[in-house]
């Protein structure tokens, strides 16, 4: 009769040596012409350990690409072509104002520029700025026009 227990361990090979806990197995076997019971410990092989391993990396990557999947959907990351009808599109420090509002104007986009957004508040999108200009938020759609449309990428 030989019953299996799941336990965890330290590694003792020395050739193996790993800090850590690891997995491992006991088990537990009855010799009936000898009456005597023995008690073997068995650590998990090399390919075993690269299994578990990989499964803590494919769950870690699993995990960031849901983050990413998340980021994507409330559009950071995005990419936008500015579209203006005045030759530029105004950077503000923040989006608590009106877009026409000049007191936080940091900077402007031109006609055509491509910025990458960081983050999306409202019709607001915080971007890098483009080429041209520094980071900051500029307004996506405001009375009826579309001043950053969206690149299908």
């Amino acid at each position: 009769m030989e019953l299996v227990f799941s336990f965890h361990a330290p590694q003792y090979s020395n050739a193996k040596k790993k800090s850590g806990i690891q997995s491992g197995f006991i088990k537990k076997q009855k010799w009936s012409n000898m009456k005597k019971t023995a008690l073997f410990i068995e650590l998990p092989s090399e390919k075993e350990n690269s299994l578990h391993e990989n499964t803590s990396n494919d769950a870690s990557l699993f995990k960031s690409l849901q983050k990413r999947q998340s980021e994507l959907k409330k559009g950071i990351g995005k990419r936008f072509r500015t579209k203006t009808q005045k030759g530029f599109l105004n950077i503000h420090s923040d989006p608590d104002s009106e877009p026409y509002c000049l007191d936080n104007v940091i900077g402007q986009l031109p006609e055509g520029e491509i910025v990458t957004s960081f983050d999306i508040c409202d019709d607001w999108v915080y971007h890098d700025g483009g080429k041209f200009s520094e980071q900051g938020w500029s307004i996506r759609e405001f009375g009826g026009f579309t001043w950053l449309e969206p690149l299908e990428e």
